[in-house]
């Protein structure tokens, strides 16, 4: 019985993350948005007794430090597995569609409702490497910007780099990153924020 129950478990587990419904979540997310702004400008007080105003969509670190204190999700995350490493970009285990959708489905939220919404995008160099690449990631960044796009933070260093900077960390002092909000040297993150950078799907353009 306890078999069964776990191989359930586990099929439910896939069955969620295999999930392609970004418009049904895109909904979601809109309405949220708008909902928690209403709520910070007229409900939730600072210490002045004035309204709140703006929330912060910066994450810096919160989505591993609040990773245990939140329960599984319906995207099939797992509870304590860390949230998305981004304010508006997908995660990566469910980032399945190409760089031009994903960004599309972050424009569908009014991002001049919060504060510094992060987007963090992590790019095939050999795909944006010389002036051709550049005018590419060139066209792409004015298309985010001019879309409503609030910040766009990218990340060329190949996963095979990453990987082997994490393991042999000497050959790689001057290695930067972008994480979420804030740059840091590679070698000296703690290890799953490292794979999280690692695990980041590599798109091309």
């Amino acid at each position: 019985m306890a078999d069964d129950a776990k191989k359930l478990n586990e099929h439910m587990y896939q069955t969620f993350k295999n999930v392609v419904n970004e418009d049904f979540a895109d909904e979601v997310f809109a309405k949220a948005v708008k909902d928690i702004t209403r709520v910070g400008r007229t409900e939730v007080l600072d210490l002045r007794d004035e309204p709140a105003g703006f929330a912060s969509a910066v994450p810096v670190t919160w989505m591993y430090h609040l990773a245990s204190y939140t329960g599984a999700t319906p995207s099939g995350r797992k509870r304590g597995e860390a949230l998305c490493d981004g304010g508006i970009n997908p995660h990566a285990e469910h980032d399945k569609k190409g760089v031009w959708d994903r960004m599309a489905s972050a424009m569908k939220i009014d991002q001049n409702k919060f504060k510094s919404w992060v987007y963090n995008q992590k790019w095939d160099y050999n795909t944006v490497k010389g002036e051709e690449g550049l005018d590419k990631l060139v066209d792409f960044s004015v298309a985010g910007m001019e879309g409503g796009m609030d910040q766009l933070q990218y990340n060329l260093v190949s996963k095979d780099i990453l990987l082997d900077a994490k393991k042999v960390p000497e050959k790689y002092p001057l290695l930067a990153v972008r994480i979420s909000g804030f740059s840091a040297n590679f070698t000296a993150l703690p290890e799953f924020v490292q794979d999280a950078v690692i695990e980041r799907v590599e798109h091309e353009l």
